[in-house]
Parts: structure tokens; C-alpha cells; sequence
């Protein structure tokens, strides 16, 4: 390796998953026949989590931080404010 420089790599493959992966990841986790019943649920549910994946709302309730923080008005998660 002596004498080699090592190539550079530029920019990295989106971790982004398109809509039918993202399903087929979420519903994977309901393998038991006992879920059966339920996949016309389980179908509402993942798609409702696919529009929240897909528009990036990470922290969907969120306030100005308020007083005692650096930046008071900028928007926080409720969570994180309680914690």
C-alpha cells in the first residue's frame, strides 16, 4: 500500500426507502396469523406511517421552546420540553 494513494469517494447512496419497501419493512414486523384479521388495519396503519416517513415529521407536535432556551422561538418537540 506504500506509495498508493486510495481513491476518494464522493457522495453516499440516499437511505431513503421508496413507498413499497417501507411497507413491505413495516408489515414484516406482523408475521403471526393471529394478525390476519387485522391487515386491512395494518395496511391503514402502515400508510399513515409512510405519509409521516415521507414528509420527514420526525417530532409532529412541537412548540416554540420558550424562556431559558438560546433560541425561545424555535420549535421543539413537546417531548423533549417535558423531559
Amino acid at each position: 500500500m506504500a506509495g498508493r494513494t486510495p481513491s476518494v469517494r464522493k457522495g453516499m447512496p440516499s437511505p431513503r426507502l421508496d413507498k413499497a419497501t417501507f411497507k413491505a419493512r413495516f408489515l414484516s414486523r406482523y408475521p403471526d396469523p393471529a394478525f390476519d384479521p387485522l391487515r386491512g388495519e395494518l395496511d391503514r396503519i402502515a400508510t399513515a406511517a409512510w405519509d409521516a416517513y415521507s414528509h420527514e415529521r420526525k417530532s409532529p407536535k412541537a412548540q416554540p421552546a420558550g424562556p431559558g432556551y438560546a433560541d425561545p422561538t424555535y420549535e421543539l418537540a413537546e417531548d423533549w420540553i417535558a423531559a
